[in-house]
């Protein structure tokens, strides 16, 4: 995407921990010029109102554009908008090994929404009952190639953990 990355490396044990990192990492951001900070949050109060607090302290404006949007929508508006993930962490009943390093496409999406109606998770993951990794989107001028991964597995949760990618030139 040709934009500057703010990396921080967060320990933290308690709420309090974790709220003084986000405070210091989007200091740092407001520091650097940026004027607005945007949470891609869909459903989770909690993230959307730490957000909204903190930026309002360091007199940031505040957006989330996806908030209590259609989950089932949205995903299909992923792809339809050109956005290439797969899932690299599954942690919910109902999400096997069989998921870890999957190309999410429509077929995929669909089973998904099976999937968390019959077993009660949130179908865009965002209780952490999956990750996801995004390859390629249209805003990104390169494509990330996965060149090696393996499958960590325990026979409840697993990663899907990358150990070698490349970026690449757009195919299409």
């Amino acid at each position: 995407m040709n934009l500057s990355l703010i990396e921080e490396r967060v320990d933290a044990n308690t709420l309090e921990q974790e709220m003084l990192a986000l405070f210091k990492i989007l200091k740092i951001a407001r520091d650097e010029g940026i004027k607005k900070i945007y949470s891609g949050g869909i459903a989770s109060r909690f993230q959307n109102e730490r957000f909204r607090v903190i930026c309002n302290k360091l007199g940031l404006e505040y957006g989330a554009p996806l908030w209590k949007r259609d989950q089932k929508e949205y995903m299909y508006e992923l792809l339809d908008l050109g956005f290439r993930f797969i899932i690299d962490a599954v942690a919910a009943y109902g999400l096997d090994d069989k998921w870890l390093g999957r190309l999410i496409d429509k077929d995929a999406v669909d089973e998904l929404i099976r999937l968390s109606i019959r077993y009660g998770f949130n179908v865009t993951f965002e209780g952490g009952e999956a990750e996801s990794f995004v390859i390629d989107a249209p805003h990104f001028k390169k494509m990330i190639v996965i060149d090696d991964a393996r499958i960590e597995w325990d026979g409840v949760r697993g990663v899907y953990k990358i150990t070698k990618a490349s970026i690449e030139k757009k195919i299409y």
